[in-house]
């Protein structure tokens, strides 16, 4: 099915429209394993190397395709990579502003 009518039926099955933006937040799985390691809960059933592998691709190729379907729609991935919690909310804000004022 063509992007335009994939999202149109979707928009009508979920009653919903697209948003002005995207934001992801982008972590290398070795990152996010040991971030999850270190949490004094542990980790989730859900978060192994295979499983945060495939998302973290089905993620990049939904946007990718999100962006070439609908060039209008911002998309901004956020490198989280060694970064401090500081280092990205500020990159967050800056995206959630360069959205604002491009819609």
């Amino acid at each position: 099915m063509p992007p335009h009518e994939m999202l149109g039926r979707l928009g009508r099955s979920f009653d919903a429209t697209l948003p002005d933006g995207v934001i992801l937040l982008d972590l290398p799985v070795a990152q996010a394993l040991q971030r999850t390691r270190e949490r004094a809960r542990g980790s989730e059933l859900h978060e192994t190397r295979v499983f945060l592998s495939a998302t973290r691709q089905r993620y990049d190729a939904v946007l990718d395709w999100l962006a070439e379907a609908r060039p209008e729609l911002a998309v901004r991935r956020i490198d989280c990579a060694d970064r401090s919690v500081d280092e990205v909310t500020a990159r967050v804000r800056g995206a959630v502003e360069s959205i604002a004022h491009a819609g």
